[in-house]
């Protein structure tokens, strides 16, 4: 009842407040130019682009279609039985996609160009996912573009300005509030998944997600799983007095929850983006999980605190439909929480929401065992790029444990062995696939995070062979 209630109350006072209230317009909007979103545009497709360069969708084309989960709005239209891309298909849609977000990048029909490259961004995001699962990473500057494609975003800073003055058009003239109410639109579209994220982890007005234990176990959790990035330092917090950590973990609710002070005070334009690039900076640190974007967007807030020179030029305005941008972007953040849906791209931002305080973690563990009798952890990224960044914890044990995927799993693992065993010595060739489910009981034996092996499947190499 109180995240309802909470919830509502901050939509209800953006809609009323924000519309009707002429010192908001004067301390928010106004102030606002063809810069500003100008910068949210470059910033946000030049992410986007070393994004798509970096993920290995291409890698997709080697996952069999049985391993699909039809996940999401993309699982939504593709046939029951699946659908496989070629590589050379995912690689020229890749193409296409980033050519759109350079040319949007660089103000090319500024508009058009983030339209498509919002689509194709989309999708790329949904094809990863329908062999993974559902993860975060690049969901806000994929909001930023599609918000952006509505808003006058290529005024300045665009190869379209550059030819308007070069054929001597009519520059288009726009006023601070057009610029002003856009950017807003584009400020919601970031602040309000952090509101979400916070208001996930105190349902009903509940406090158990700041108690100690229940912030090591999602750290721990992340730091003995396999993982891209082998960072220790979150063991750190079994040494860290209960109280310390119960200020971090409730500084941290804290923080997500004022972000929406973004929306309102210069001051926390000032502050606030400094807190949430450190927090998103110990997530890596600590949990081995990179947002790499969201270490950079907050930054966009310290450009929204021009001062603007005079309140008349919002009298007249003749974008007053822009004023209703920011709905959408509301209630397409806020129902999702509500409904507690994640469908891609939809979510109500609720990671690491649960509460749980018996000191045990569980988690998943894939081994290789080695022609020399050497077991050792395995990565399948190396076969399949877009199983990075630890999405093998939750994506190859599941399939290793899943009887009805069996059969579909040991063809990944045929072509996984025969490449990785061709470029190996014989002494590292791989023999057998270990997958473990694993308990650790860190109150009592912290001094082991391997804990014990409740359920394990080998796989010979052999056997997958045959298959």
């Amino acid at each position: 009842m109180f995240s309802l209630l909470f919830t509502y109350g901050i939509m209800i006072t953006l809609v009323v407040f924000v519309l009707r209230s002429r010192w908001f317009v004067e301390h928010n909007i106004l102030g606002a130019n063809a810069q500003s979103l100008a910068l949210f545009r470059v910033v946000a497709t030049f992410l986007l682009f070393l994004f798509v360069c970096g993920e290995g969708y291409p890698s997709v084309a080697k996952i069999p279609v049985g391993l699909q989960n039809h996940s999401g709005l993309l699982g939504y239209f593709l046939p029951k039985n699946g659908w496989q891309p070629s590589e050379m298909t995912i690689v020229v849609l890749c193409k296409v996609t980033l050519g759109f977000l350079l040319t949007a990048c660089l103000g090319f029909f500024s508009r058009t160009s983030l339209g498509f490259a919002a689509v194709g961004c989309l999708f790329l995001g949904g094809l990863v996912r329908q062999y993974t699962h559902f993860f975060h990473q690049g969901l806000v500057p994929l909001g930023l573009i599609t918000i952006l494609a509505c808003t006058p975003c290529g005024d300045v800073w665009s190869l379209d300005a550059w030819w308007r003055r070069r054929k001597n058009l009519p520059i288009r003239q726009r006023n601070s509030e057009a610029y002003g109410w856009a950017r807003f639109a584009c400020w919601c579209g970031i602040v309000l998944p952090y509101v979400c994220s916070g208001l996930a982890k105190i349902p009903n007005g509940q406090l158990g997600w700041i108690q100690p234990d229940n912030l090591r176990q999602n750290v721990l959790r992340e730091c003995v799983a396999s993982k891209g990035y082998n960072l220790d330092s979150g063991f750190l917090l079994l040494q860290t007095p209960d109280w310390l950590i119960s200020t971090l973990a409730a500084a941290a609710v804290a923080l997500e929850l004022l972000a929406v002070c973004l929306l309102f005070f210069r001051w926390a334009r000032f502050i606030l983006p400094w807190g949430i690039v450190v927090m998103h900076v110990a997530i890596f640190w600590m949990q081995n999980i990179p947002f790499f974007d969201l270490m950079i967007i907050p930054l966009l807030f310290l450009e929204g605190n021009r001062r603007a020179s005079s309140f008349a030029a919002t009298e007249q305005s003749p974008f007053l439909w822009q004023r209703f941008l920011f709905i959408p972007v509301v209630l397409a953040v806020f129902i999702p929480l509500q409904t507690n849906t994640e469908f891609y791209p939809w979510t109500g931002w609720r990671m690491f929401a649960g509460t749980r305080t018996d000191g045990v973690v569980d988690y998943k563990r894939t081994s290789a065992q080695l022609a020399d009798g050497r077991i050792v952890p395995f990565d399948f990224s190396c076969e399949a790029r877009a199983l990075h960044l630890g999405r093998q914890e939750t994506t190859i044990a599941r399939y290793a444990f899943t009887p009805k995927l069996r059969s579909a799993f040991l063809s990944f693992l045929k072509s996984t062995s025969k490449h990785q065993n061709k470029k190996a010595a014989p002494a590292d060739r791989i023999t057998a696939f270990i997958f473990e489910k694993r308990l650790w009981d860190f109150r009592h034996h912290a001094d082991n995070p391997g804990g014990e092996v409740i359920q394990r499947v080998e796989i010979p190499v052999a056997q997958v062979i045959k298959n």
